[in-house]
């Protein structure tokens, strides 16, 4: 049983590791092109 839990914690942190990098993509490339159309 603790093997299980313990993939599915990891599993678990990929997950939101994965997510948290997307979203710091999306915020780069949002501001970026905020800059690029000020310009």
């Amino acid at each position: 049983m603790p093997v299980v839990d313990y993939v599915l914690e990891a599993n678990e942190a990929a997950v939101i590791s994965c997510l948290k990098r997307n979203r710091e993509e999306t915020e780069a490339k949002s501001y970026s092109t905020s800059l690029l159309s000020k310009s």
